[in-house]
């Protein structure tokens, strides 16, 4: 009688044990797209820790802008520490796999299905090839929001839903932006039907985040967005349809006989959808599921070439850089829709069933783990940095491929202990890019000295996957020459924290570790000379990502051609026929020549300069053209008497003892001295402050870069500390968020137990 009660559960732990069998079975993912899994508990350190952290570690650090992690580092760092890597991995794929058949299980029985064909439907959603291809990608949390939001729509269209369990839904949509944000549709509609706890979560699950890009949005800008990478990410309507179409190929092997069974359902959905007269759930879901196919097709769909100019007009867009995540909706379309329709015919009903198992079976034969190698079988760098430096890791640029095969992140990039932190970033930025760039191309180290790195690691097992990262690059990859033995060599680091002069006003800085303050940072400066207004930054279209289509942004090249690059960004192009825009505001330019750049009206502007340099601009001069390689940078007036850069010798910094408490606080004491500068070698950021600093202290990007404090005369030691007053604020945010989410799912689950033993519950 129990087994017969039961029957629903016991199949919806068997599905979820093949399912965290057969993705597990290959060890620990490494080397395939956003694969990140630890294999110790040093890396979980970084994976886990330090994946919630408002004050991210990779490069010389930056403010975390999506500070939406911390939800499962929360669930998943006890379990690592309790079970390993490998028992986390397992668990965390047994309880994913275990949320979405539930949660696809009580929408279909919501959607009018019994409970056979109510786990036909929780086989679909489990085994299709969106959720193969996000699996592959190591787009674990994008499940987990997904599971999340299935069992938030089963939960309203209760005819009393339980106001816990709608929250709770509603939190573990986080982790996953991309389904957290329409979430709020679902909380505020509840909330029209006077249930305001799921709006209330909505906003304390979120309140980091929020608090995250309103204080740090700056860093979202590091980011590119192009209408041309949207165009790559369109699907081509007949793949949008069988829930397929990732541009990374992934399902390929799997569609080739899958595609029949998802054809099935999709046929399936359409006869339920004809029926959207009877039923208002069924006319939303169709209209719904449509749009979100529309969407996903992008430029390939009836959106068609409407797309660029909303990227350009709304770059907020990007938080879908990856059109097929909307695939996730589509899936959860199908199956309200299918259901709806198998439930009343049973001949469908047959057709579902058999799609899913044929589903399911080609799961196994196309197994993911195909696709990545077992990390803990990947060779171990050596680790010989100084305490409280940086790594730079060769092959510097992602992704990377192992012996010709996978392509993924750098599985050796995180934080070790010591405080030892790779240079290497996934999307590389300045300037790390430049640094790393510099020292692939020519074995210049000076840049990499600067930025705080004491070893380099040569790995001749790994090579940049070329094909991927062009599509990345403003212009053609420069290869440098192939290593062919491990290869570690030990540089002479500057210190993460130290005492410099007092930086020079200087108008380029784009030498880093010269130790200059560029004359447009200088006027946030109090008690500087007054300077001219800040020169306005020159901003590239959105359209293209490489040169030789147009105006792109110039960051897009720092990682290839590092004598392109500066802190200031710009716009770069090898077109000839392209013209941009320039911000007005005053009589000089900042760029970078190889050839010539011209006047709208075909006037010479500036031959070849060799290198970054200010040039005239004759008046009413307001687009430029290129004949050659062309970098236009800024747009204003140079001060008299400005020179161009500090100094081209290496920058002394006498080194201040501190101790790091986290990424974003830092206790120190500083020594008597005269007038001069303390240098944190992190990213600058108007939110780092300097807690117990002597009066007349002022906070100011050196190198326009990194952090520095200009300092008056001391005549005693001093404690002070370093703090990211917004990741101050983010941390706390979270904690009341994770407190928040803690009593709603005490609630929710006291809500399921009433419900099991039929109690009644409170809404």
């Amino acid at each position: 009688m129990t087994v017969q009660r039961h029957g629903w559960l016991i199949a919806s732990c068997a599905l979820a044990a093949f399912f965290a069998l057969t993705a597990g079975s290959n060890g620990i993912p490494a080397l395939r797209h956003d694969w990140f899994w630890p294999a110790q508990w040093g890396g979980a350190h970084d994976v886990f820790l330090a994946a919630s952290s408002p004050w991210q570690t990779q490069g010389i650090g930056g403010p975390n802008p999506f500070v939406n992690n911390y939800l499962l580092v929360a669930l998943l760092a006890p379990l690592e520490a309790l079970f390993g890597a490998y028992g986390a991995l397992l668990l965390f794929f047994f309880g994913v796999a275990c949320a979405i058949v539930l949660a696809a299980r009580k929408l279909a029985i919501a959607a009018g299905a019994h409970e056979a064909l109510a786990m036909v439907a929780a086989g679909f959603a489990l085994f299709n090839p969106w959720t193969y291809s996000e699996l592959i990608a190591g787009h674990g949390a994008m499940l987990v929001a997904y599971a999340a939001t299935m069992a938030l729509i089963a939960e309203s269209l209760a005819e009393v839903p339980n106001a816990f369990v709608c929250a709770t839904a509603v939190a573990f949509t986080l982790p996953q932006l991309q389904f957290f944000v329409p979430a709020l549709i679902a909380a505020a509609l509840l909330a029209t039907r006077r249930m305001w706890l799921p709006l209330a979560t909505w906003a304390a699950a979120g309140a980091a985040s929020f608090i995250a890009v309103a204080l740090s949005g700056q860093a979202l800008a590091r980011t590119p967005v192009t209408a041309a990478w949207e165009q790559t990410q369109s699907l081509a309507p007949g793949k949008a349809l069988l829930l397929s179409g990732y541009f990374a190929r992934y399902a390929d092997g799997y569609d080739h006989y899958g595609a029949l069974a998802v054809a099935c359902i999709a046929i399936i959905a359409l006869i339920g959808g004809l029926q959207a007269a009877r039923s208002r759930v069924i006319a939303v879901t169709a209209v719904a599921t449509a749009l979100v196919l529309i969407a996903a097709m992008g430029v390939r769909g009836p959106l068609g070439a409407s797309l660029p100019g909303l990227i350009e007009r709304f770059p907020a867009l990007g938080l879908y850089r990856e059109l097929y995540d909307l695939i996730g909706y589509a899936v959860i379309g199908y199956s309200i829709l299918a259901v709806s329709a198998a439930a009343r015919y049973r001949v469908l009903a047959f057709a579902f069933g058999a799609a899913a198992l044929a589903l399911a079976l080609l799961w196994t034969w196309h197994s993911p783990t195909r696709f990545w190698v077992d990390r803990r079988t990947l060779p171990v760098v050596p680790d010989v940095a100084a305490p409280n430096t940086r790594i730079a890791l060769l092959p510097a640029f992602q992704p990377l491929s192992y012996n010709g095969k996978y392509s993924g992140l750098d599985p050796d990039a995180y934080l070790r202990a010591d405080g030892i932190n790779a240079l290497n970033e996934a999307v590389p930025t300045w300037p790390a890019d430049a640094a790393l760039a510099a020292y692939s191309q020519s074995h210049d180290d000076r840049a990499l000295a600067a930025l705080g790195v004491s070893e380099v690691v040569q790995r001749p097992w790994y090579e940049t996957t070329a094909r991927e990262f062009a599509e990345q690059i403003a212009l053609p990859i420069r290869t440098p020459e192939a290593a062919t033995a491990l290869a570690v060599k030990q540089i002479s680091a500057t210190p993460v924290l130290s005492l410099i002069r007092k930086p020079p006003i200087v108008s380029i800085a784009d030498r880093i570790g010269a130790g200059g303050l560029f004359f447009g940072d200088a006027l946030t400066a109090v008690g500087l000379a007054p300077l001219e207004l800040k020169p306005r930054a020159v901003r590239a279209p959105h359209g293209a990502v490489h040169a030789s289509d147009g105006w792109v942004d110039a960051r897009l090249a720092f990682a290839t051609a590092p004598e392109l690059a500066q802190p200031f960004g710009g716009a770069l192009t090898t077109s000839r026929s392209a013209s941009l825009a320039l911000p007005g505001g005053g009589q000089m330019l900042l760029v970078y020549v190889r050839g010539r750049l011209l006047t709208g009206d075909a006037r010479v502007l500036s031959g070849s300069t060799k290198r970054l340099a200010w040039i005239d601009l004759p008046p009413r001069v307001d687009s430029v053209r290129c004949d050659g390689v062309c970098e236009v940078v800024l747009q204003g007036d140079v001060p008299s008497g400005v020179q161009e850069n500090a100094t081209d010798q290496p920058l002394r910094a006498d080194p201040v003892a501190h101790d790091d408490i986290g990424s974003w606080f830092v206790t120190a004491t500083l020594p008597p001295g005269p007038k001069d500068a303390l240098r944190y070698n992190v990213r600058y950021d108007v939110h780092w402050q300097c807690w117990g600093c002597p009066l007349g202290t002022y906070h100011i990007p050196i190198d326009a870069t990194v952090n520095g404090w200009l300092l008056p005369a001391r005549t005693a030691s001093t404690s002070i500390r370093l703090v990211e007053s917004a990741a101050l604020w983010e941390t706390i945010a979270q904690i009341f968020g994770l407190v928040w989410i803690a009593w709603v799912v005490i609630g929710a689950v006291r809500a399921s137990v009433h419900r099991a033993r039929g109690m009644p519950q409170a809404a």
